[in-house]
């Protein structure tokens, strides 16, 4: 089978690739920072640190390997890369929140303005408007998702600063960027699925 290769510029890809793999990064030095903060032996942290690095890697090379493959490239309904990759990876996430009390206390006892400060990554959305100026995404998904995911972005980066220097309004704000959050998500969920619905 021959690889699925997208139409968008290798420099464009690599970026991407890149941005993933400074994200996985940051996750692991605000762990390394709690853990700390925490107490935890040397030997813990490591492990925990090799843990998410090994995650993130097989994450992504599994998600990887199915685009290469042209998994994604047909449109379904539901699409493939909801059922594949969004809901395994929410299913994992809930569940390490559930049952693994690490995963839990850290949840609980990373700062605030760590907690919303990484979703800075989600920047990365501006590339669904890459993908669709080279054809590959529908035109309405991309400019709807894109945008949503970086003024979400930007939007974290405010409320951060806002939650780590104690601003009277940082609670407020916090409350809005997450449900701002979540609608994008929702919105973009939803869009994938009109956008599938349309190209079957």
């Amino acid at each position: 089978m021959n690889p699925h290769i997208s139409s968008v510029p290798n420099w464009a890809i690599a970026a991407f690739i890149l941005s993933f793999i400074v994200a996985t990064f940051t996750i692991i030095q605000i762990v390394r920072k709690t853990t700390l903060s925490l107490g935890f032996e040397a030997s813990r942290i490591r492990n925990i640190s090799v843990g998410i690095f090994g995650f993130y890697t097989a994450y992504f090379s599994y998600v990887s390997v199915l685009s290469l493959n042209g998994v994604f490239a047909t449109n379904t309904l539901p699409p493939r890369i909801l059922l594949l990759t969004a809901l395994p990876m929410a299913l994992f996430l809930f569940g390490m929140a559930r049952f693994n009390t690490t995963f839990r206390t850290l949840l609980e006892e990373t700062p605030l303005e760590d907690l919303v400060g990484i979703h800075r990554f989600r920047i990365v959305g501006g590339f669904f408007l890459l993908a669709a100026f080279f054809g590959e995404l529908p035109l309405r998904f991309a400019l709807l998702a894109g945008f949503g995911d970086i003024l979400s972005a930007v939007g974290a980066m405010g409320v951060a600063w806002a939650v780590k220097n104690r601003k009277e309004w940082s609670f407020p704000a916090v409350i809005a960027w997450n449900i701002f959050g979540i609608l994008d998500i929702v919105n973009v969920l939803i869009m994938a699925i009109f956008a599938a619905r349309e190209a079957i």
